[in-house]
């Protein structure tokens, strides 16, 4: 069974629906009552729906009736109708057996014992599947044999363009096109929320209904009470952001600290720096200046402290999102910092010798020397980056951690208005060389 977007879905009810009855699989949540009631209207049609885990048999057929001393069974006003409808059964296999035996003669032939459904009614069918955790019973095969089968999946640029038309809240639709995975859990837990485009929709009114003085620990609470837990602490973050946006500048230079312990909030506020850094950094190494350049060793400042938190928080960082990425030559830069930390382990530790005595002369069980003192009091990382400074293809920088050069300070000059730094020469902007006349006077 192949699996069709809602737009297909609609495409294909259209043009074969009104021959054939349709049976739509796919799992709670994802619209599938909404296409139905969407492709009556299209056509003019009421829909009317009967919802398959609530019925009994006698609910289809109806009850006996004696006229003229004979019995006749009178189905329900909601299916008997004079005029053509859409009948869509909801969760029809959540029907007990019995149910979905009195729905034979009514999908193949529509009709319930000698009342038939006006000409130019259409049968629908619906259901969730069996890894959805939902209710689902197997259906008799004489019935799937009465139904064309679809399985309907999610399209988050559809539902995206849907959500604006239908009053999404628009920080749900911006997270949603950042996140698009985040769309629909992929499994239910027991017992708990789980994402679905409804349970966004839910999320949407419960917001829109609160109006004012919303804070971003309610948020937090709706967005548990509607999504998986991973995502609603996730949207969670991305919303405190959006009601008060964080400011990379001060999050560069660290006056607004990281809460490492929180990774959804730690996300969002890494992800607004690598935008500034997308929108500030040149392309080009040598197109540096002494400003650009200064953000750019704030933020290798900034991911050395990260790399001590959570290694994973630096990959998510300088992984690109989309077509938005940064410069190659920054990205050069920090593989070259980080290289040792990201893929050579660490080695065990020395197991101490026991047992027998080592001979004299042996290397066995003799101390180790200690390591050799920090002289210059720079990280690890910091070493590792002046371990690179002899090769071939790196500058020799004339600064570099534990206290970055700012803009405007002595540099080793190539040529005048060049400035040699770590990442390249660049040449000088005017108001540097302003700046350096002020700090030599």
């Amino acid at each position: 069974m192949l699996t069709v977007t809602p737009s297909e879905l609609l495409k294909l009810l259209k043009s074969v629906a009104l021959v054939r009855p349709v049976f739509i699989w796919g799992p709670p949540g994802i619209g599938k009552s909404a296409l139905v009631e969407q492709f009556a209207m299209s056509i003019g049609l009421e829909c009317v729906s009967l919802l398959g885990s609530q019925l009994a048999p006698e609910d289809l057929i109806g009850v006996p009736q004696i006229i003229d001393g004979k019995s006749r069974f009178c189905p329900p006003t909601m299916i008997a109708r004079s005029e053509p409808y859409v009948l869509f059964l909801d969760e029809l296999n959540a029907c007990t057996p019995e149910v979905q035996k009195a729905f034979y003669s009514l999908i193949h032939d529509r009709r319930i014992g000698e009342y038939r459904l006006p000409s130019g009614s259409i049968v629908i069918g619906a259901g969730n599947r069996k890894q959805d955790k939902a209710l689902a019973r197997p259906i008799a095969s004489a019935l799937v044999n009465r139904l064309i089968h679809v399985e309907l999946e999610v399209n988050t640029e559809e539902w995206l363009e849907w959500g604006r038309s239908s009053n999404i809240h628009s920080s749900i639709l911006q997270y949603i096109q950042m996140r698009p995975d985040q769309l629909l859990a992929p499994e239910a837990q027991d017992d708990m929320p789980f994402t679905t485009p409804r349970s966004w929709h839910m999320l949407s009114d419960a917001l829109h209904s609160w109006a004012v003085d919303l804070t971003p620990a309610m948020i937090q609470v709706l967005a548990s009470g509607c999504l998986s837990p991973q995502h609603a602490g996730q949207y969670a973050a991305f919303a405190r952001n959006w009601m008060a946006p964080y400011k990379p500048e001060q999050i560069l230079s660290g006056e607004e600290q990281i809460p490492f312990d929180n990774y959804e909030e730690a996300t969002f506020m890494l992800a607004s720096v690598r935008a500034h850094l997308i929108d500030h950094l040149p392309r080009q190494a040598e197109n540096l200046n002494g400003e650009t350049e200064w953000i750019a060793l704030q933020a290798i400042e900034l991911l050395e402290k990260t790399a001590q938190h959570d290694m994973e928080l630096v990959r998510y960082f300088i992984t690109p999102e989309n077509e938005d990425h940064l410069p190659k030559w920054f990205i050069d830069e920090i593989t070259r910092l980080w290289n040792d930390l990201l893929q050579i382990p660490e080695p065990p530790p020395p197991t101490p010798f026991t047992g027998l005595t080592p001979p004299a002369g042996s290397r066995f069980g003799r101390p180790q020397p200690p390591a050799a003192p920090n002289q210059d009091n720079t990280s690890r990382i910091g070493s590792l980056f002046r371990r690179t400074q002899n090769d071939d293809d790196t500058i020799p920088s004339t600064s570099f951690r534990p206290s970055l050069r700012r803009p405007g300070g002595q540099n080793d000059n190539d040529e005048a208005g060049t400035v040699r730094s770590r990442f390249g020469a660049f040449r000088r902007a005017p108001s540097d060389d302003q700046e350096d006349a002020k700090n030599d006077q």
